[in-house]
């Protein structure tokens, strides 16, 4: 048997690299299996605590060497008060009620993000790994990316070098600018900025989907470039929704003051691009057929509940509706009748799986579904009319 320590260090290395991003999906899966172990989920507490003690961490990424520091030195108190049993034969939880935190629940679907949990801003999956690991990484397939390695895009007109950063279907990824600005952005979604921004403006480009909070600067404004919007901005909170993918794009104002210019499309010219301006609880729609646009009052939580794992639809027409569980759960979804692209969807789903997504649709009735998985995951969806001989 390998000795206490080695053991715990083991444990202590697993989930630093999961900390940081680089855990494999066998790492994953090995630390969920571990953290079921009280005195491993104390462990994993005390580096939880080393982040939040420190508001570097929250910018600019996991201070190895302080949370080493911090949780060996906790290590050490533990060893001195008492000998440690080994990890391989720690006895399950019994509902101690000295446990710092439970064990967590099998199938307990929960999807935390920075600003809901109050202790620490840091990114809570991180912080919450005991309760949502298993739910996000394993059952949903929806990560929630540390700053990774971008992408570097040179030779731009200003000679600045560019960063790229995109996410695959089921990722999310939240990251600070230089400047200060925070960004969260969604599945299927892409935002080019500079390594480092001029005097005179901040501009960043976006294909999909990101909610922005915009660090003040009086000097020089913000500026979001989609292909069918340009948004001004000097210090303010929103959301935008702009995918190459025809569905309708958006700009969602939850604080500040914002200006909207519609770029781009065969209707759009230089007398007929008005901005238009946004204030908190306003949102403007940008047609995709006709590229006219029109502004609307909106709940912020609705346009913003990507960012907690919730889908909202308010007669939202289908086919948008599928491209966003394309996006979100990296699946296909095939239409096999064409009259489908007509009709519209409305509900409210919180961190639900796909297949229960499929099921509460079919319950409202008219449309029924067939799933193809492959070696037990969900593949491909086929939307169909219910026929006759089904009797509904």
């Amino acid at each position: 048997m390998r000795p206490v320590d080695d053991e715990r260090a083991a444990f202590y290395s697993l989930a630093l690299r999961y900390l940081v991003g680089e855990a494999t999906s066998e790492e994953r899966e090995r630390l969920v299996a571990l953290l079921q172990q009280p005195d491993l989920q104390k462990m994993f507490d005390d580096m939880d605590a080393a982040w939040c003690e420190d508001p570097k961490n929250w910018e600019e990424g996991f201070d190895l060497d302080g949370a080493s520091r911090k949780v060996m030195d906790a290590i050490g108190r533990e060893r001195a008060a008492a000998p440690l049993s080994p990890v391989a034969a720690a006895p399950a939880d019994k509902g101690d009620a000295t446990s710092p935190t439970p064990a967590p629940r099998p199938g307990r679907r929960r999807f935390w993000l920075a600003g809901i949990r109050k202790r620490c801003p840091a990114p809570a999956v991180w912080a919450g790994i005991a309760g949502a690991v298993a739910a996000i990484a394993l059952t949903f397939g929806i990560v929630l990316q540390p700053n990774r390695s971008p992408e570097a895009v040179p030779g731009n007109e200003s000679g600045n070098t560019w960063i790229e950063q995109t996410n695959g279907a089921g990722e999310r990824l939240m990251l600070t600018l230089g400047d200060g600005t925070k960004i969260t952005l969604n599945a299927g979604s892409s935002l080019l900025y500079p390594k480092s921004f001029g005097s005179r403006n901040r501009v960043v480009r976006l294909s999909g989907e990101a909610f922005f909070d915009v660090a003040h600067d009086q000097t020089r404004p913000f500026i979001v470039e989609t292909s069918t919007m340009r948004i001004t901005v000097l210090g303010t909170r929103f959301n935008v929704k702009a995918f190459s993918d025809g569905t309708k794009a958006q700009v969602t104002l939850v604080q500040g003051k914002v200006e909207v210019t519609p770029v781009g499309g065969p209707a759009v010219s230089a007398a007929t691009a008005n901005p238009v301006t946004l204030t908190a609880g306003m949102q403007y729609t940008l047609a995709p057929a006709t590229h006219t646009g029109r502004v609307t009052t909106a709940a912020d939580e609705d346009a913003t509940g990507w960012i907690s794992d919730r889908i909202v639809w308010n007669r939202e027409p289908l086919p948008d509706a599928m491209r966003e569980l394309e996006r979100r759960y990296g699946i296909i979804v095939e239409m096999s009748d064409a009259r489908l692209a007509n009709e519209t969807v409305t509900g409210r789903f919180q961190s639900e799986s796909i297949q229960n997504i499929f099921k509460l649709l079919a319950a409202t009735g008219g449309i029924d579904y067939r799933i193809v998985d492959n070696n037990g995951k969900v593949e491909r969806v086929i939307l169909q009319y219910v026929s006759a001989g089904n009797g509904q």
